[in-house]
């Protein structure tokens, strides 16, 4: 997997992939948000 498709892994990709801790799923599910929020903010940043 590379960083362009973590980041838009949901809960089922995520329990497909073998992932079957709800606890650990949504620990990983606040790091893409986060990553994704931080490159919206970069990309909004750089057209400004």
């Amino acid at each position: 997997v590379d960083i362009g498709l973590f980041l838009t892994l949901n809960d089922e990709d995520l329990k497909e992939i073998g992932i079957r801790r709800n606890t650990d799923r949504n620990v990983i599910l606040a790091v893409i948000e986060e990553c994704n929020n931080r490159l919206f903010e970069y990309r909004n940043d750089k057209s400004a």
